[in-house]
């Protein structure tokens, strides 16, 4: 869990560039990517854990048809939508701003002044970063476990990651070497099977 880049972690990038329009909880919100909704069929394109970029014209103006909208989003597992508001029409009503907080959807507005690619770009260069430092960390951490002789610079990066000294953790290994490779019908029964006691062995 600790390598998961969540909503949080990338807002904290933006620079206050998104103005929130609901209160949600972000933390532990995986972001997966950033993409522009173009047409309302959700369930079509969404995969999970997308950023859902739309311009105010694309959305429905009917308060229900919003309402589908949200839950289709938050039944797909989009992390968050953003809109940007491409004429002053456009309001979304207090009732879908609770409602959104209900099914725990995060809204955001995006100011006029800044394009789709600007911050398409920033949160693209941000997650390919964060993956490529962590997959790095990953390995990292993978050979501290298997190592006999680990290095201070080891545990130096991984402490400067995510922010914990290491050196004052409490942690306790332990390797498990198989003397023969086991078939997987073997696995099973070892798993499965009852331990045989001796009966007749004196305590």
């Amino acid at each position: 869990m600790i390598f998961i880049i969540d909503l949080k972690f990338v807002l904290g990038h933006q620079h206050n560039r998104l103005i929130a329009i609901n209160a949600v909880a972000l933390e532990g919100k995986p972001v997966s990517s950033i993409t522009i909704m173009d047409n309302l069929s959700v369930h079509q394109w969404l995969r999970g854990g997308e950023m859902v970029l739309v311009g105010s014209h694309t959305l429905p103006r009917e308060n229900n048809q919003l309402r589908e909208l949200l839950t289709e989003l938050q039944q797909n597992h989009a992390c968050c939508l953003i809109i940007k508001y491409i004429n002053n029409s456009f309001e979304l009503f207090p009732n879908l701003i609770k409602f959104s907080e209900k099914i725990g959807l995060p809204i955001f507005r995006l100011p006029k002044q800044t394009t789709y690619l600007e911050i398409m770009n920033d949160v693209n260069t941000l997650l390919f970063r964060e993956r490529q430092s962590r997959h790095l960390a990953m390995l990292d951490l993978i050979h501290l476990l298997k190592t006999d002789n680990p290095l201070d610079q080891d545990f130096d990066y991984l402490s400067s990651l995510k922010n914990i000294d290491l050196y004052k953790q409490d942690v306790q290994v332990v390797q498990i070497i198989f003397h023969a490779t086991l078939t997987p019908s073997q696995r099973v029964r070892d798993l499965y099977s009852s331990p045989v006691y001796n009966s007749s062995a004196t305590p």
